[in-house]
């Protein structure tokens, strides 16, 4: 069961399930599943490491599309779906859009 347990927990995280996910659906605590995560990494597949709410450096357009998706009427669940990143990680690339958007216009009036 644990063997089972274990690989569910790989795939969840491949698939870029947050530590918090994975624990409420096998049933562990979060500090649990953090501690095997390394040991289901070696069950299944390479699962990319991840670091609670540090997303990968993206370009500036790559967040306004996300912002984009945002604006048309997208939850955060949907939009870390399509781009393949966490809740955290759409906020804060959400965040950065709208720093992206305001320094343009802020551009824009000085160009004026």
């Amino acid at each position: 069961e644990r063997q089972a347990k274990l690989r569910r927990m790989g795939q969840m995280l491949r698939d870029g399930a947050s530590f918090q996910s994975v624990a409420a659906a096998i049933g562990w605590s979060v500090r649990t599943v953090r501690t095997y995560a390394s040991e289901a990494r070696t069950l299944g597949a390479e699962i990319p490491r991840q670091k609670s709410g540090t997303p990968q450096r993206d370009d500036d357009d790559f967040c306004l599309a996300v912002l984009g998706l945002h604006r048309s009427g997208k939850t955060y669940v949907q939009i870390s779906a399509e781009v393949d990143r966490t809740k955290d990680q759409v906020a804060h690339l959400l965040f950065r859009a709208r720093q992206i958007e305001r320094n343009r216009q802020g551009q824009a009036i000085a160009a004026e």
